[in-house]
């Protein structure tokens, strides 16, 4: 959900009704955030605000979304906790893969912007045989 930028709150109380359709004219859903009518307030006391799915980078995500709700209130079927246990899971796994026993030792070998920087020092020569 990096599209809409929701807080994770958020995201987990989305109920399929919170997706609205597009309007005539336009090809972008939308969501429903807080609605008054279910006395829901954001953390600094706002109700009925929105977000476009608009992104020309998932232009059917909208669509998506409306297929995969399949529980029958929660636009997505997924709670806080489940999340926190298959992130753990995840992570354990990486850690077996790299043979790490420690998160500070996975985090040593997650360098992309510093592995970016060592690059362009190269020579052209040596970059472009890369």
């Amino acid at each position: 959900m990096f599209i809409a930028y929701p807080w994770p709150g958020e995201l987990f109380d989305l109920q399929r009704v919170d997706l609205a359709r597009p309007m005539p004219g336009s090809p972008f859903y939308a969501i429903h955030l807080h609605p008054a009518a279910r006395r829901q307030q954001s953390k600094v006391g706002l109700s009925d605000k929105s977000l476009m799915l608009d992104s020309p980078l998932l232009p059917w995500l909208g669509v998506v979304l409306q297929t995969l709700a399949t529980h029958q209130t929660y636009l997505i079927d997924l709670t806080y906790d489940k999340l926190v246990k298959d992130w753990k899971c995840a992570l354990m796994k990486v850690k077996q893969r790299g043979r790490w026993s420690s998160d500070t030792s996975v985090k040593r070998y997650e360098a992309h912007a510093r592995i970016s920087q060592e690059f362009h020092l190269l020579p052209e020569e040596v970059q472009r045989r890369c």
